[in-house]
């Protein structure tokens, strides 16, 4: 994932650097993660910032993510 829903890299208000992917559509809808620990993924939705938050573990994030890459979901 690349770029940001606060700038590049920029903390938000809530003090997270949130990242959107750049196949994100224009007006900006997407969801967006953020990482405030190695063992912690956060994600949101990148059209209601205040709203509900994922959490997820770090281990569980790759290996879905591998898994998709893979075709084995």
């Amino acid at each position: 994932m690349d770029g940001t829903a606060q700038g590049h890299g920029a903390p938000s208000r809530d003090g997270l650097a949130w990242r959107k992917s750049s196949y994100s559509l224009p007006e900006g809808s997407c969801v967006e993660i953020a990482r405030p620990s190695r063992g912690r993924v956060l994600f949101r939705d990148s059209k209601v910032v205040g709203g509900p938050v994922i959490e997820a573990a770090a281990q569980a994030v790759e290996l879905f993510a591998d898994a998709l890459v893979q075709g084995t979901l």
